[in-house]
């Protein structure tokens, strides 16, 4: 047997982002326009997942191997679970620096990055348990908008229906979005016999929908088409606690007047990626953006007011916040790269980056064993702005 390795472009899927979209998941070898020749968007190629397909040739002829995830390197990026000693050694190359707070904040921040603030270990683990919990049994449920609306319709359930394997069939022409009543009769159960399974042109697995779920809304939906946020509309509200610990980390940020009143959750699945973009949506620009990582481990990238200026890379883990204010509130960034335990990759004290166990292995994370198997392929975002 004779490996041969060759770049692999796998199933194509829209990458997630603001009006700004790349056209597959993964890399791509061809010659870059001018818009692929940026800073931003080198960065972003640079950490984003390759995976390579391997070839065997057996008796004379070359048949396709085990795809095979590319080497990272992340000698550039910096680990928030390592500011603390970036900072007692001089503050490294970037000069990172503690910023000191009136409440139990501990933050820090980069002076070419003004306005950008780093919090690892914003919430407590108990807090991470309960928002991931949400973010799959509640956060995407009716009132809230979810990137299936569009092609499915309004639909409630969709956790449970995952776990019992059942099925989505097509809305009714009658039925009305947004009532959980009268969506419920849309899940069937998958039949014992393949003979009577519900259509599969027409009924979709919620299994599938599960693992296709990008984003929830959290208060008012925006409305892209009239770039206002759909303040009449009955929405889903942001949880309390959620709104509590926005508001601490707000004020660190000298916005103690903090409402937390719109926002976003972002489900992101292994080979996922959020394009740079700039979240310019709010009428005022000059209020926070305040932004939690939970599960598995990611790329973050933070740039400037194009996509020329060289972005710094950050890793943030299950815990770890971000806050854009100030300049940083306009800034170019995103996500190219979430880890996940099979990419094999690690940090820079050669550990595995993947989603601590407390929350992604069933036999450690008892009461909620689903969840750490849906935590362990993936990463979830709650991103809350404030819109009055």
């Amino acid at each position: 047997l004779r490996r041969v390795t060759t770049d692999f472009r796998g199933d194509t899927a829209p990458w997630r982002a603001s009006r700004d979209t790349w056209n597959t998941m993964y890399a791509s070898e061809t010659d870059l326009s001018a818009k692929e020749r940026t800073k931003f968007r080198l960065e972003e190629k640079r950490y984003q997942l390759h995976r390579e397909q391997t070839f065997l040739t057996r008796r004379h002829k070359k048949v396709a191997g085990p795809l095979v995830t590319r080497a990272c390197s992340l000698e550039d990026a910096i680990d928030l679970c390592c500011l603390g000693d970036i900072v007692a050694n001089g503050g490294g190359v970037h000069g990172v620096r503690v910023l000191v707070t009136k409440n139990d904040v501990i933050a820090f921040e980069i002076p070419d990055r003004p306005g950008l603030l780093l919090i690892p270990n914003a919430i407590d683990l108990q807090t991470q348990k309960q928002w991931l919990v949400q973010s799959v049994t509640t956060m995407c449920e009716p009132p809230a908008e979810t990137n299936h609306g569009v092609r499915h319709g309004s639909f409630a359930g969709l956790w449970d229906a995952s776990l019992e394997n059942r099925w989505l069939v097509p809305e009714e022409k009658n039925e009305t979005i947004h009532a959980p009543n009268a969506t419920a009769n849309r899940w069937r159960a998958e039949a014992s016999s393949s003979n009577t399974k519900p259509e599969k042109s027409a009924a979709i697995a919620a299994r599938v929908l599960l693992e296709k779920l990008r984003w929830a809304t959290l208060g008012p939906p925006y409305d892209w088409s009239t770039r206002k946020y759909k303040e009449t509309v009955v929405y889903s509200q942001v949880p309390d606690d959620v709104k509590r610990h926005c508001k601490r980390l707000a004020a660190a940020a000298g916005h103690p007047e903090f409402k937390a009143s719109a926002g976003l959750v972002n489900y992101y699945r292994a080979g996922d990626a959020l394009a740079g973009h700039v979240d310019d949506a709010e009428r005022d620009m000059t209020k926070p953006i305040v932004s939690f990582s939970l599960g598995s481990p990611c790329v973050f990238l933070v740039g400037g007011d194009d996509r020329d200026v060289e972005p710094t890379a950050f890793v943030l883990r299950s815990g770890d916040a971000v806050v854009l204010s100030g300049k940083a509130r306009s800034r170019f960034h995103g996500v190219p790269r979430v880890f996940v335990e099979n990419d094999e990759t690690t940090d820079g004290h050669g550990a595995l980056l993947k989603a601590p166990p407390e929350l992604s292995c069933p036999e450690t994370w008892h009461e909620h064993p689903d969840v750490a198997r849906y935590v362990r392929g993936g990463r979830v975002n709650v991103s809350v702005r404030d819109i009055d």
